[in-house]
């Protein structure tokens, strides 16, 4: 009998998607993974650093029209760096050699430029592997890469031909993964730090698990405390997600921290649900962790559907029960942590996963990951991202003041274009002023209501005091906009005092701002015309191109000198999907635009 009203509870998710999407929350974390290990999402191995930053901008630009807030970005794929690092090398995956300078840092760029978007940015590590690509072709392993300064700490597993992984037995690999983190935290102006799923290795091939590949770790370790070789491997990985908890708090408490394990903790449990067991076999025991507090928020790989052996419709809910601390030593032990599903685009049911999780009163998603999210339109979920959300705010890290509202400018109206500034508020009492803004835009005659994303058009950081607004003809033409302050955790001011705006729908009359953006249809169908307006308060050289998700470069519709004034460019896209048009050189715009 229970297992027919879950699969009733999965039904209805689906068929109420969009009644749900009605009620869109205001708050839900809607996150991404960007995947650099065999250049999966970004970037093309060998690129310039001007080509690299281009498609990377790119993709971020699609992921913010997607609705998406929050950006896993993988910037250690086998102890290396997609950043400037004192303890690894730079990253093959960059440059095609391991080790050498790609001629600019990676992830200070994608801070900023997530943080423009108004989304947050997790630097994701992989702890403990060392080599993804073992008898495989592949550069040489750069001199000061672990494997060659400390090849005691790679476990020997003859049986494991695809890749090298360290000991997490070796209280040394512990401290090392837990500066390396310490060394991200202090140099960049990351919102979060993320570790994925692969811990003592997995299954592979002729590997069916971890045997006595490391007995004599755990003789040296293990025994002398009393540790079975099971129980201390277990161990060994609890003590390294503590360690790494205590060393971002010690550096920056309002940095978070989350795991995405593998889906299963054990198998059978819960009941009917069987699989490899995540704690057993990988030594990953994410109870645990949840258990005594060490985690912000959780991530488990839910990489299934509803139905079948591992049901989305049992696991999901299990884990949900596990958020909240089971100790009384952690800040707020009573307070449950964020639970973020992971989700894959190939299951084919995204959306109704969503559905089911607001539904159940999930904190929002996470899904893998940003190439195939955004290069599939069958995956798109715009029906239920659409309007703009912003985190759940954590009040056990301690910040629970909002910061001061900021003061909005009277605003400037042209080609159907509204531009909306203010000016960054004072610091509040705790210290902390704007780290992004909300922009709300209200109809005439709609009573002003911040409880809700209804009338939230988008969200800004990254330094910004002002945004061009393109307010849809169905809604008129007199405006009321207010602005909030958002500090980095996520505490929202009050509003603004509000600014009426007119939007002057159809003046040819240049802009205080460079604009471009979509004519007519959008999305329009495969081979027509798609039609862009190109606006230039004065005269510049520009670049106008076509990309896709990838980045990659499709066509050129501007190129040089342009006169001051408004120009239509078009273009026919030859497949469905999701494409970026951009304006760069003395002056820079973006639109993006959907063919079906």
């Amino acid at each position: 009998m229970r297992s027919s009203l879950l699969t009733v509870a999965a039904l209805a998710a689906t068929l109420t998607a969009s009644a749900v999407h009605a009620q869109s929350p205001k708050r839900e974390t809607r996150a991404v993974w960007i995947a650099t290990v065999s250049n999966l999402d970004w970037p093309s191995k060998g690129a310039s650093a001007s080509s690299q930053m281009q498609a990377l901008s790119t993709m971020l630009d699609g992921l913010k029209v997607q609705g998406i807030n929050t950006v896993y970005f993988q910037v250690r794929t086998e102890c290396d760096a997609l950043y400037r690092s004192s303890m690894d090398p730079w990253s093959q995956f960059l440059t095609g050699t391991q080790g050498q300078d790609p001629g600019y840092d990676p992830l200070a760029y994608a801070v900023d430029e997530a943080h423009k978007r108004g989304m947050e940015l997790h630097a994701w590590l992989n702890p403990y592997r060392a080599d993804a690509s073992v008898n495989t072709s592949r550069d040489d392993i750069a001199a000061n890469h672990v494997m060659k300064t400390h090849p005691d700490w790679v476990m020997n597993i003859p049986r494991l031909t695809t890749k090298k992984v360290l000991d997490p037995g070796i209280p040394a690999v512990r401290n090392y993964v837990i500066d390396v983190v310490g060394e991200i935290v202090t140099n960049y102006d990351v919102d979060g730090i993320h570790f994925d799923d692969y811990f003592y290795p997995y299954p592979d091939g002729s590997f069916t698990g971890m045997q006595q590949e490391d007995i004599n770790t755990w003789r040296t370790y293990g025994a002398p405390a009393g540790f079975s070789l099971s129980v201390f491997r277990q161990y060994s990985v609890n003590m390294m997600v503590k360690g790494v908890q205590t060393k971002i708090n010690a550096i920056r408490p309002s940095v978070k921290f989350g795991i995405s394990p593998f889906g299963i903790w054990k198998s059978g449990t819960p009941t009917g649900t069987s699989g490899m067991s995540g704690a057993d076999v990988i030594y990953a025991d994410a109870v645990a962790w949840m258990g005594q507090g060490w985690l912000d928020y959780l991530t488990p790989q839910l990489y299934w559907v509803f139905n079948g052996n591992q049901d989305y419709a049992k696991l999901a809910p299990w884990w949900y029960t596990k958020m909240t601390p089971t100790v009384s030593t952690v800040p707020m032990p009573t307070t449950a942590r964020h639970f973020i599903p992971g989700l894959i685009t190939t299951t084919g049911q995204n959306k109704e996963q969503i559905a089911f999780d607001r539904t159940n009163g999930y904190q929002g998603q996470s899904i893998f990951r940003a190439g195939t999210l955004l290069a599939a339109p069958a995956f798109h979920l715009d029906t239920l991202y659409r309007r703009p959300a912003v985190p759940v705010v954590m009040p056990w890290k301690g910040d629970t003041e909002a910061p001061n509202a900021p003061v909005l400018l009277p605003t400037t109206s042209s080609g159907g274009r509204t531009t909306v500034s203010w000016t960054k508020p004072l610091p509040a009492a705790d210290g902390d002023t704007a780290r992004w803004y909300g922009i709300y835009r209200f109809p005439q005659g709609i009573a002003v209501d911040l409880s809700t994303n209804r009338y939230l058009v988008t969200v800004v950081g990254g330094g910004r005091t002002s945004y061009v607004d393109t307010p849809p003809a169905s809604e008129g033409t007199t405006f009321t906009y207010l602005a909030t302050a958002f500090d980095e955790s996520w505490n929202e001011s009050a509003a603004s005092l509000p600014v009426v705006g007119t939007d002057v729908v159809g003046a040819d009359a240049p802009g205080s701002s460079p604009m471009l953006n979509v004519v007519g249809a959008n999305p329009v169908g495969r081979g027509e015309a798609a039609r862009f307006r190109m606006t230039l308060p004065q005269g510049a050289a520009v670049r106008v191109g076509v990309y896709d998700v990838l980045g990659r470069q499709l066509a050129v519709l501007a190129d040089g000198a342009q006169a001051a004034g408004v120009r239509e460019l078009t273009w026919r896209a030859p497949t469905a999907g999701l494409y970026v048009v951009r304006m760069t050189g003395d002056v820079e715009a973006a639109t993006v635009l959907r063919v079906r």
